[in-house]
């Protein structure tokens, strides 16, 4: 960290050799000259236009920050108004804004440079609570996005036990309708018995009432379609109850939880958007249950495995294949989730866990999958991922799930 009047062109200099020195980094968009504020005055971020070291512009948010017009602080010392903290170098680095009076405000900031000019420079400043906002709604906009990505899917499970429920209850319908006739019958000839009549044209009806009702057929196949009828409900029960819980998240952070029942609901959720893609393995160890939150990690696990599909269906390869696999290790519970997809070049394995950075194409994906998972995980678990992709050969990605966790975020 530097310390308070530390001069942030000295940033500025380290900064522009971190992004030689890491091509994997996004590079730097140079200012060519000098901009007037209207033109980022529609920015939620403040912006500083700086000429060796002092304030030469800024815009709305900037001014709605430090509390000041911008005559007030056109001609200061950048210096004076901000303070950053050498922490990061990809870019982006964490700072404070001054302000004259009261606490400082915590930011993220980055800097460009004039290619001619480097002392000419345009720095950029989120208040971090803004940024921890656009966060969590990136993150509930990735679920949906796989929430919805999984609709097709969903429905087309819900259809098929409703078909063979629909199926089942026409043939139950049509047999107790004829086996109700038959009943009629037995009943019309005790009465005709009873009252010593002559019964022959009631049996009459009677052996034509069983050769309709097919008795022997509806003793054999009635009971079956009745166990369809009751497991086809619990089937769209079951799918139901995990999109609810998926949707809303209604369970307590702090409850134990079956993971390898979470992976199983996982794995049937995307059934049919990995159809005609991946095949899906899984290899499940014996496993306690884990305190966490269910449908958090039922989330990641879906997440996974819609992005391994992703990584398959570009290849297009016909022996797609998705393995998940858990297991103890000491006190905590490992999940791996592997795929023999495209792969993740080298150069950009480290940032796939940055918001808003993707490899898919344009339209597919919000960049805030990956993301999300790291803050599940790391964040509110206290676990770890771990990113392993060969180019060609595939993905996998191992969560590591402590026992007993400690110093985490809610």
């Amino acid at each position: 960290m530097l310390k308070r009047g530390t001069d942030p062109r000295d940033v500025t200099d380290g900064m522009r050799r971190a992004s030689l020195q890491h091509p994997a980094a996004p590079p730097l968009a140079l200012v060519p000259s000098p901009v007037s504020a209207f033109d980022y005055d529609a920015m939620p971020c403040a912006v500083f236009q700086v000429d060796a070291g002092v304030v030469t512009n800024v815009n709305v948010r900037a001014c709605a920050l430090l509390g000041h017009p911008r005559r007030e602080l056109i001609g200061r010392a950048i210096e004076s108004l901000l303070l950053v903290h050498d922490d990061a170098q990809a870019g982006t680095v964490s700072g404070e804004l001054l302000l004259d009076q009261g606490p400082p405000i915590d930011v993220l900031t980055s800097c460009t440079a004039d290619l001619d000019d480097p002392s000419r420079t345009l720095w950029v400043a989120m208040d971090a609570r803004d940024h921890s906002e656009r966060l969590k709604r990136a993150h509930q906009a990735a679920h949906f996005e796989v929430v919805g990505r999984l609709a097709a899917g969903v429905a087309h499970e819900i259809n098929s036990p409703s078909q063979y429920i629909s199926d089942a209850g026409h043939f139950a319908r049509d047999a107790v309708t004829e086996l109700l006739r038959l009943l009629q019958c037995h009943q019309e000839l005790a009465t005709v018995v009873r009252r010593g009549g002559d019964p022959g044209e009631v049996l009459a009806q009677l052996d034509a009432a069983a050769a309709r009702a097919d008795d022997g057929f509806v003793r054999r196949e009635l009971p079956p379609a009745i166990d369809s009828i009751i497991e086809g409900a619990g089937r769209i029960a079951e799918i139901v109850r995990t999109m609810k819980e998926l949707t809303h998240g209604v369970d307590r952070p702090d409850a134990p939880a079956d993971v390898n029942g979470l992976i199983e609901s996982a794995v049937r959720m995307t059934r049919a958007a990995c159809r005609h893609v991946a095949k899906v393995e899984t290899q499940l160890e014996r496993l306690p249950p884990l305190v966490c939150s269910a449908s958090e990690l039922g989330k990641v696990l879906v997440n996974l495995i819609v992005n391994a599909r992703d990584a398959i269906a570009e290849v297009g390869t016909d022996d797609g294949l998705i393995r998940i696999q858990s297991r103890l290790r000491e006190a905590a519970i490992e999940i791996e989730v592997s795929d023999n997809g495209v792969g993740i070049p080298a150069p950009v394995q480290s940032r796939v866990f940055e918001p808003f950075f993707t490899t898919k194409a344009v339209g597919i994906g919000t960049g805030q999958g990956l993301a999300m998972v790291r803050a599940a995980i790391e964040d509110r678990h206290g676990g770890r991922v771990i990113l392993c992709s060969e180019p060609g050969a595939g993905t996998t990605v191992r969560l590591t799930l402590p026992l007993q966790r400690s110093g985490v975020s809610p």
